[in-house]
This record gives C-alpha cells, structure tokens and sequence, in this order.
C-alpha cells in the first residue's frame, strides 16, 4: 500500500521536520522562540493521543494532531515534505473520517490553526476539509510575518 498513518513517533517526525517543505519551514519556525528542530519534534509527540505520521511508500512525509488548548478548544497542525502532494488525497479523507469525529467525541467546539499569508497549499488543503478563515492577524510571526486564523467548529461538518 502506497498510503499509511500511524501515532506519532519521534523517528518519523524527526524525519519529516528535516525534510520539510520550505513554506511550510517559514510557517512553522516564524511561530517558534527558534529554529531547533529537537525542539519541534520533542513538541509535535507531546500529545500523542491525537497526533500522527503518514507516510508513502514507506516514506514518512506528514506529521500532523490536534493539541488541547483549554477545555472544547484545539490547535491543528501539520507539516510535510515535499511529497505531500502523493498523500494529499488520502490524508483528507483520514482527517474527515477520524480527526473531526475524534473532535466531534471530544466535544471541541472550537479547532484553529493558523496559516502564514503567502501559503496558499496549505490554506487550500484547509478549505477542502471545510475549514474557515476567520481572520487576518498582522504581526502574528515573530519577524511580523502575516497569518491568516483558520477555524473549524461543529457546525461546519454536513450532515
């Protein structure tokens, strides 16, 4: 099989956040203290009862979760290599058939992300799974780079 996710690891996630996309790079490290990668990869496992690693063909290529913020409210992330494209498909259909029905049991009523201005793969990839901008924030980076605050909220999902 070309297309597999499993619980987050240390090895694959590693893997993925040295071999990053450059966007998804910028967009990451302009909403960290720094750019050590030790430090990302020990923060992307913290939680690892909704975070994952998908890979192709055996190939880690995405680490993504959902991390608690406070009570019915969460943070989404992900980032990937440039393979993302060969997973993309297949990636939306886990996030729509696991990730918002694991939010859905855990009563979220409210999952944000934020997406740096200028990442438009990312911000396309948000639309497909139905999530909505909300708004722009300026400054949001630590080189006040622009970000856009993406939301997902039950009410989203169709019935």
């Amino acid at each position: 099989m070309s297309f597999r996710i499993e619980t987050i690891d240390e090895k694959a996630t590693e893997y993925v956040a040295r071999h990053m996309r450059q966007k998804d790079h910028d967009e990451v490290f302009a909403c960290r203290w720094n750019d050590e990668v030790d430090r990302l990869v020990e923060d992307s496992c913290w939680f690892k009862e909704l975070a994952w690693n998908a890979f192709y063909k055996d190939e880690p290529v995405a680490a993504l979760g959902l991390s608690p913020v406070r009570p019915g409210v969460y943070t989404c992330w992900l980032y990937a290599t440039d393979k993302f494209d060969k997973i993309s498909i297949s990636l939306t259909k886990f996030a729509k058939s696991v990730m918002i029905p694991a939010m859905i049991e855990r009563h979220a009523h409210r999952v944000y992300c934020y997406s740096m201005e200028g990442h438009d793969q990312a911000q396309r990839w948000l639309d497909h799974l139905g999530v909505k901008r909300e708004h722009e924030a300026k400054g949001y980076g630590r080189a006040g780079e622009t970000f856009f605050c993406h939301v997902w909220r039950p009410q989203h999902v169709q019935s």
